[in-house]
């Protein structure tokens, strides 16, 4: 009798047990060739067993014993002396309590370890809507939402709120792996040690979060789902959320129109109200909530940074003249400007299309908008900064905005000279110098350079101004001199040359040909 349960013992262990394998080993059968890694972290109040996990059980007291044994295929584990224990279907906790307490039976005051060393394979079908159909072969401590994740990117109607699942003796569950990964609720991922078959479904049916949460989404519908799960799943109120008012909009029951249901964020608690196919939830937002009302200065002026300013009150004049302390000496007040960043990002269709119009088709009057247009900086403001503080005219003050960004570039003292001459570059600026006398200083001009049609683009407004129109040269102007294109290569025009003439040839001939032909 021992020799035979000795026996047994030793074909259960050889039979049925198995290691947990190392990834390469890890795959799903068919076109698939996925590799799914083993997860080690186990649950004993959720992992079933079955015919394949493998244990260690330490026996200590007068005598020391440590073993291991393998649930066998019918779910029995056999022990030397006591016999077979049915654990089949057990969750881990309960099998391990129940091997204890046999053995307890069998020996008394003894300490009793029962340990989960290696887990059984097990292989799941996964059917549905899916990119490929397989059969995985993984470990059985292998959850539902690390399954999903081997599915690669599934399309938007695939249903992960209402994944099916069929158990091995044909119970059919569904979980909502959605649940899982924004709330953590770990009941929503299961372990697949009791499942045979997993099924994504597609769906058309979706509930919608909007407004004040953390992130408003659109989530497949769920059967049995409280309003509040989806504020929930949205992450939650934002902390400018209005929890007295909100609006659920749904279809009538006869789907042609819309009506809206308002909700006490409490009173919602406390109803357990259900979402219906479609719901719309649209959390409002306090007005004027905690709106960060600052402007920023940058630049030449005593304490340059961040400054709050009061909702359509506080002026420019104000905040650098009070709040900045006011420029420092080198500040340049006809380059200095007032960035605008809110209402200024207003689209110009008109805009768009001409800069896909190549410069040939447009007319005089488009190509002069496009210019205008391309050369605007967009959001600076209209400020004369020297009539406002150095005039004191304070009709050219202006109520700042939230996310103004004032500057106050430094002064520049050079002209800057471009183009063709012999040493372009920055000059010292010297108000009696002119056009002519700084492209001297600057070498003079270089041997392609087009003389007769000198330029220059002033600082403040990018604009470019012929030297017949010039009126003064101020720091900051940069003197443009444009270059006289060079004429074509000798071998080019002999190229084209021969090539038109010998397409006249073939012309001349042609004809030829055919007047003798007709004769």
């Amino acid at each position: 009798m021992r020799l035979s349960g000795a026996l047994f013992l030793l074909l259960s262990i050889v039979l049925f047990a198995q290691k947990v394998p190392v990834d390469s080993e890890l795959s799903a059968s068919g076109d698939q060739g996925e590799e799914l890694t083993p997860v080690f972290d186990i649950n004993p109040a959720a992992y079933i067993v079955g015919p394949g996990d493998e244990f260690l059980i330490s026996v200590r007291g007068v005598i020391e014993n440590n073993f291991t044994t393998a649930i066998n295929p019918e779910g029995f584990i056999f022990m030397p002396k006591i016999g077979l224990i049915d654990v089949n279907k057990l969750i881990l906790a309960d099998a391990k309590e129940k091997v204890s307490e046999t053995i307890r039976k069998f020996y008394k005051d003894v300490e009793i370890d029962v340990t989960l060393i290696n887990v059984r394979f097990i292989k799941i079908d996964v059917l549905g809507f899916v990119n490929k159909f397989a059969t995985f072969t993984l470990p059985a401590n292998t959850r539902l939402f690390e399954l999903v994740q081997k599915q690669g990117e599934l399309d938007e109607a695939c249903d992960l709120r209402n994944i099916l699942t069929i158990s091995t003796d044909g119970a059919e569950t569904s979980y909502d792996v959605i649940a899982y990964k924004l709330l953590r609720q770990e009941d929503q991922n299961p372990y697949l040690s009791n499942i045979k078959t997993v099924i994504l479904n597609r769906t058309d049916q979706f509930v919608t979060i909007y407004g004040s949460v953390v992130q408003p989404d659109r989530f497949p519908f769920r059967e049995d789902e409280e309003i509040t799960n989806l504020i929930k799943l949205g992450g939650g109120f934002a902390s400018n959320a209005r929890t007295d008012t909100i609006e659920v909009v749904r279809f009538d029951e006869n789907n042609e129109k819309l009506l809206s249901i308002f909700y006490n964020y409490d009173e919602l608690k406390n109803s357990g109200d259900k979402l219906q196919p479609g719901d719309k939830v649209i959390i409002r937002k306090i007005p004027d909530f905690q709106i960060n009302r600052m402007v920023e200065i940058t630049g030449e002026v005593q304490y340059p940074g961040m400054y709050k300013i009061r909702k359509n009150s506080t002026t420019l004049y104000e905040v650098i003249s009070v709040y900045a302390g006011g420029f420092t000496k080198d500040a340049s007040l006809k380059d200095a400007y007032v960035e605008r960043r809110i209402g200024t990002d207003k689209p110009d269709p008109e805009l768009e299309r001409l800069k896909s119009i190549p410069r040939v088709d447009l007319t005089e009057d488009e190509y002069d908008y496009l210019k205008a247009r391309s050369r605007e900086r967009k959001g600076r403001m209209v400020v004369d900064f020297i009539g406002l503080f150095a005039g004191k005219n304070l009709n050219e003050d202006l109520i700042l905005k939230r996310e103004d960004v004032i500057v106050i570039p430094e002064k520049i003292d050079f002209i800057s000279i471009v183009g063709q001459v012999v040493k372009p570059g920055n000059i010292v600026y010297d108000e009696n110098l002119s056009v002519e006398q700084y492209i001297e200083i600057a070498g003079g001009f270089s041997w392609r350079a087009i003389d007769d049609d000198i330029r220059v683009i002033k600082s403040y407004s990018g604009e470019w101004v012929e030297l017949d129109d010039l009126t003064k040269l101020e720091p900051g102007d940069i003197i443009w001199v444009p270059e006289d294109p060079p004429p074509a290569k000798f071998w080019d025009v002999f190229r084209d040359t021969m090539m038109v003439l010998g397409q006249i040839a073939a012309v001349v001939t042609s004809v030829v040909a055919i007047a003798v032909a007709t004769r």
